[in-house]
């Protein structure tokens, strides 16, 4: 079977990856590695933010080839791929992760403390393996495309060791990452205790997050929070899983086919982000006023931000009950 193949089969469709794209999910790689490796996480989040470092790191090496996944079981197929992009030699590598794909979805989806510290130890070693294989695949076979990419290639502890003391730009990397995982921590720490007080049901039971966004959900209907260094956002995101991107897209044309009683229901114009090349829709209101690096005016914009959460939700509640 080749990349050819899967394509003619549906499972993939044609891409024109870029320097930019290439760099982004590197960028998420380095994230969720340093997400892992942090000891006050749960063993599941910290397995799943692992996880999900291989799985781009594959994602990289399929875009790269000009492919990108298409249809059901995307991860599956992702993961697959690896012993056509990287070669051969990568099916024990591809096994490893799928069998940590399985275990993530049951994390997902079915039950808590599936994870062992074993298992991060393992994927961990798995992932940053991989990771320096990718690197220097790209720069063999796609020099453009890993062209900008500052990723400095240390193997894991458990292939060589480094002294104690001595720096790296690796390491630099991991101590931002945890700072601003830190950050997101601690915002969204005092906007769900801010929701807490003035009773509101919406997130009120979630756990502050290190991430840049704060989610819940009511079937199919995601209520996001976003915050980004220099804006935020409160959304609607519409995704009601595998197979629904159809739903998915006739949800979100009725509800723009009533955005004249959303809109000033809401109090200002939204967002309307069909995103066709996906399968999930998102409506959003932007909040201009600030981000996660002005932190003395987070008060404010966390103010802002629930009451346009509460508006969105109250703005699209009618209407939803009506369409699914």
């Amino acid at each position: 079977m080749s990349l050819e193949q899967w394509y003619r089969n549906g499972w993939l469709k044609k891409h024109k990856s870029s320097p930019e794209e290439i760099g982004d999910l590197f960028a998420i790689v380095e994230r969720d590695l340093a997400d892992a490796k942090l000891k006050d996480y749960s063993i599941d989040r910290r397995m799943s933010a692992a996880y999900n470092a291989g799985l781009q790191l594959c994602k990289i090496a399929l875009a790269a080839s000009g492919y990108r996944p298409s249809g059901e079981g995307q991860h599956f197929r992702t993961i697959a791929s690896l012993v056509m992009t990287l070669g051969p030699g990568y099916r024990s590598t591809a096994e490893t992760l799928d069998e940590f794909r399985k275990k993530r979805n049951r994390i997902f989806y079915e039950q808590a403390h599936v994870a062992k510290e074993a298992d991060i130890e393992r994927l961990l070693n798995t992932v940053e393996k991989l990771r320096i294989e990718v690197t220097e695949w790209l720069e063999r076979n796609h020099p453009k495309l890993s062209a900008g990419l500052r990723i400095l290639r240390r193997p894991p502890a458990s292939i060589s060791r480094v002294p104690q003391g001595v720096g790296s730009k690796e390491e630099a990397q991991a101590t931002k990452a945890m700072a601003q995982g830190r950050t997101f921590r601690k915002f969204w720490t005092q906007l769900l205790e801010k929701i807490r007080n003035r009773n509101i049901a919406l997130h009120s039971k979630l756990s502050p997050s290190t991430r840049s966004w704060l989610a819940t959900r009511k079937g199919g209907f995601h209520y996001v929070y976003y915050l980004t260094m220099h804006e935020a956002s409160a959304e609607l995101y519409i995704d009601f899983g595998k197979g629904a991107k159809a739903e998915n897209k006739d949800i979100f044309d009725k509800l723009h086919a009533r955005k004249q009683q959303i809109e000033p229901a809401f109090g200002r114009p939204l967002k309307w982000n069909r995103l066709d090349e996906r399968r999930a829709c998102r409506i959003q209101s932007i909040i201009d006023t600030g981000g996660w690096r002005d932190e003395d005016g987070w008060d404010e914009l966390q103010d802002e931000m629930i009451d346009a959460m509460v508006r969105l939700e109250k703005s699209f509640r009618p209407h939803l009950g009506e369409l699914r």
